[in-house]
């Protein structure tokens, strides 16, 4: 397997760029730590999660994209399944999931090299041909197996999420994509890639977001955070997000720069009640985010 940096005066910043591997397949790595190992148990969980939830009440018209959780929570607790209960009875041909590196840091987007990602509920397959494309599209978004792989260097947002969307979609093709820190040049380069994918319902954007509040964050500015993430105001949500220090919001920001692009006529948070979110959010690590066109 060929790999290079790519690094010069005109391109500040080390990208590790890699050759597709369709045999290369990603194992789990915190099955049985994070979440069941035992498939039974496992599909289980995910059944009794989804039902201690209710659908939005204003769901209407197609689903672009969503913003769910990954915390290590994430399958003791039906709030965490408020976003990810829009999915039942929906169907995609493929996936493209996001999800900020949790072990190591590097400055661009790692878009798996690999054929699969295996769970304890079965493989999930590379879209190979969307992968290579997205890839091919910015210089930080690149062909690399860097944040994936690598023993206890992985990701970790990606392998939560792949099984409840196992059970909630039955088969798809998946485009992983690792963003290696929380940077604004980085995210904007993913926005911007994602928003060449087709707006239709053979695919969707799925962002796996691990929210760390600074511990001095006020009500007040986590209403705002809120209220602008509602107006669809990309700006402003990335300059209270950086004032109030909270971390690990890339994969949301990416997709509101892309549907910004791609158009979406409404954004919701549900509640695992059904109810929607409002500005008196408590924390926002459960915040969940539903685009609707």
């Amino acid at each position: 397997m060929k790999s290079f940096y790519a690094c010069d005066e005109g391109n500040p910043f080390s990208v590790k760029v890699e050759l597709q591997d369709p045999k290369l397949i990603r194992r789990p790595a915190y099955a049985g730590d994070a979440y069941p190992s035992d498939p039974v148990e496992l599909s289980e969980t995910i059944d009794s999660l989804i039902d201690g939830t209710r659908r939005p009440q204003s769901t209407k018209g197609d689903l672009r994209a969503l913003v769910s959780p990954t915390t290590s929570e994430v399958y003791t607790d039906h709030a965490f399944f408020a976003g990810l209960r829009t999915l039942r009875g929906k169907h995609f041909d493929t996936i493209i999931v996001l999800a900020m590196s949790q072990q190591v840091f590097f400055d661009y987007a790692s878009v798996y090299k690999g054929g699969s990602y295996d769970t304890p509920l079965g493989r999930v397959f590379v879209d190979l041909e969307l992968a290579r494309d997205l890839s091919e599209r910015h210089p930080r978004v690149v062909m690399s197996g860097v944040g994936h792989t690598g023993g206890p260097r992985q990701e970790f947002g990606i392998e939560i999420l792949l099984p409840a969307l196992q059970k909630l979609l039955g088969d798809f093709k998946v485009v992983p994509i690792i963003i290696g820190s929380d940077d604004d040049t980085t995210g904007v380069a993913v926005g911007e890639v994602l928003s060449s994918v087709r707006a239709d319902q053979s695919s969707l954007l799925i962002g796996g977001v691990n929210l760390l509040e600074n511990d001095e964050l006020s009500a007040d500015l986590r209403g705002r955070i809120v209220n602008s993430i509602l107006a669809r105001d990309l700006n402003r949500t990335t300059e209270r997000i950086r004032a109030a220090q909270v971390s690990g919001a890339s994969p949301l920001l990416s997709i509101m720069y892309a549907t910004a692009r791609t158009g979406v006529s409404e954004i919701i948070l549900p509640r695992a009640d059904g109810s929607e979110a409002d500005d008196t959010v408590e924390d926002l690590s459960s915040l969940s985010v539903v685009f609707m066109k």
